[in-house]
């Protein structure tokens, strides 16, 4: 979203706090079953370079899920995925970012899914191996409070 906005309004620019430090870090959560036709959940995250927005998604998905943790840790594999493009692309620009890069989510099965390889879903063998090597760690956050 940043890089569209960039190339759209190049004259406007963004501004970055003044902050010492910035760090990657993102926060996911998910809304079971939230529409009330279709029972499919609403999914979606938020990345923050410092204290800065950088990316964002929110999405309905395709098919409806059978637990909150199963569509919580749909969001957690989507965040995941978005926070290892923009690593990869900060270390292009020799921006150093300290590792491992925070998530924040607020559903405990999610996180005990994706930290004791607990699902047997063929698609987390990549987020195993980041979580396994370093490159972000998930913690526990209230819904409610995340963002605050």
């Amino acid at each position: 979203h940043l890089l569209k906005y960039l190339k759209g309004e190049p004259s406007l620019g963004i501004l970055l706090s003044n902050n010492p430090t910035f760090d990657l870090q993102a926060y996911c959560d998910a809304n079971w079953a939230s529409c009330a036709d279709s029972r499919r959940s609403v999914s979606g995250f938020v990345v923050f370079f410092g204290n800065t927005l950088i990316a964002w998604k929110s999405k309905k998905q395709v098919i409806v899920s059978l637990s909150s943790a199963e569509v919580e840790y749909k969001s957690l594999r989507r965040v995941v995925a978005e926070l290892s493009w923009l690593s990869r692309l900060l270390h292009q620009l020799t921006i150093t970012s300290s590792m491992p890069i925070p998530v924040k989510c607020d559903n405990l099965a999610a996180i005990l899914s994706v930290k004791h390889w607990c699902m047997t879903n063929p698609s987390r063998s990549s987020l195993i191996f980041k979580l396994d090597h370093g490159v972000f760690e998930v913690y526990f956050s209230k819904g409610e409070s995340s963002l605050r």
